[in-house]
């Protein structure tokens, strides 16, 4: 169940929850892991003023490339890599997002790491730096990313997502 929706021109929100499974005690008895799935795929509240935004709450993490910009619903498991197939991506955080116009958008985020067992409990974070931006036929979700595994130590990433689209 998707919901999604405004307070006023400033505030929003944006949430998935999952209230429905043949094994409803495994969505339930997680909620708040930060290394398992739960009810909850994300719900965070933002607030845009002018080409900034700030939101808070739990959201995916911010990885680069078109694999892990993909639904849960259209990514078929055989077909994704062992980082996509391994990786707690829902988590609870935050980030500030400079958008300009439709076509360029760059966001700092910064959340809990899915090594955690429970939201922040060892205090190892997730740092993301993120690129969504398009130009005539091209298009990038990029992303340089820190994900810490255990206190200093961390898994660096760079995805560079590029799209080119060609004819009509």
């Amino acid at each position: 169940t998707s919901i999604d929706g405004a307070f006023s021109d400033s505030w929003s929100y944006s949430g998935r929850l999952n209230l429905l499974s043949s094994d409803p005690k495994a969505l339930y008895q997680n909620f708040l892991h930060s290394d398992e799935l739960d009810f909850v795929n994300w719900f965070y509240v933002t607030y845009s003023t002018g080409d900034f935004s700030f939101s808070l709450g739990k959201d995916i993490l911010y990885f680069g490339g078109y694999e892990i910009d993909a639904d849960d619903a259209d990514a078929y498991s055989e077909m994704n890599s062992t980082f996509w197939n391994s990786l707690s991506c829902w988590q609870l955080g935050g980030n500030v997002s400079y958008s300009p116009s439709d076509a360029f958008s760059l966001s700092y985020q910064l959340a809990s790491s899915p090594f955690n067992e429970l939201a922040f409990d060892s205090g190892l974070l997730a740092h993301s730096l993120y690129l969504n931006a398009s130009a005539g036929v091209w298009s990038t979700i990029s992303s340089f990313n820190l994900v810490e595994m255990e206190k200093g130590s961390f898994i660096k990433n760079v995805f560079l997502g590029n799209q080119f689209e060609m004819g009509g």
